[in-house]
């Protein structure tokens, strides 16, 4: 039998090891091809609650990969990733009163074209964030919209509405 290390080189792993598990620190939860109903995120049953057609914002896919990102001290406590075909979602929540309360979501929807820069040759874009509590720097209540691409008439555009973005999301999420 071995004999028990000091006490000294003890506490110190102990202590990590309590913080990390209080903290969510190494924890991971990734689900593949989940309905966004499934039990698994209960938790953030919340996001299914969402007007998102009120809100300018497409539905949700039925299906996607999902990755939860858990935050403490920031401005979010949970963080959902989804991943569907044509579409990066981010959501976040905060808990308030034991729950988790949606707070905010972006949607990055991808086009058929592509578009080069500096940076290299991307996918034209069309980003929809909408924020009740401050998670970054958008307007908080307020559908902000951007678009990334070679449609001249759409880039650099600060006044986009989802009435003007509307048809090409619709058309961009129906591809196979």
């Amino acid at each position: 039998m071995l004999p028990m290390p000091p006490l000294h080189l003890i506490f110190p792993v102990v202590f990590i090891t309590i913080t990390c598990m209080i903290c969510g620190c190494g924890r991971s939860e990734r689900y593949d091809n989940i309905a966004l109903s499934d039990p698994a995120l209960k938790e953030f049953g919340n996001l299914l609650q969402v007007n998102r057609a009120g809100l300018g914002i497409p539905p949700l896919p039925a299906k996607a990969d999902v990755s939860v990102e858990r935050s403490n001290g920031s401005a979010y406590d949970a963080m959902l990733h989804i991943y569907a075909r044509h579409q990066q979602r981010t959501i976040a929540f905060q808990r308030v009163d034991g729950a988790m309360k949606w707070i905010g979501e972006q949607v990055v929807v991808d086009g058929p074209r592509q578009h080069t820069t500096v940076d290299g040759t991307f996918a034209e874009q069309i980003a929809l964030t909408y924020e009740t509590s401050r998670v970054s720097h958008y307007r908080l209540n307020h559908l902000n919209i951007s678009y990334d691409g070679p449609d001249e008439n759409l880039h650099m555009r600060t006044d986009l509405t989802a009435a003007d973005v509307k048809p090409l999301l619709d058309q961009w999420l129906a591809r196979p």
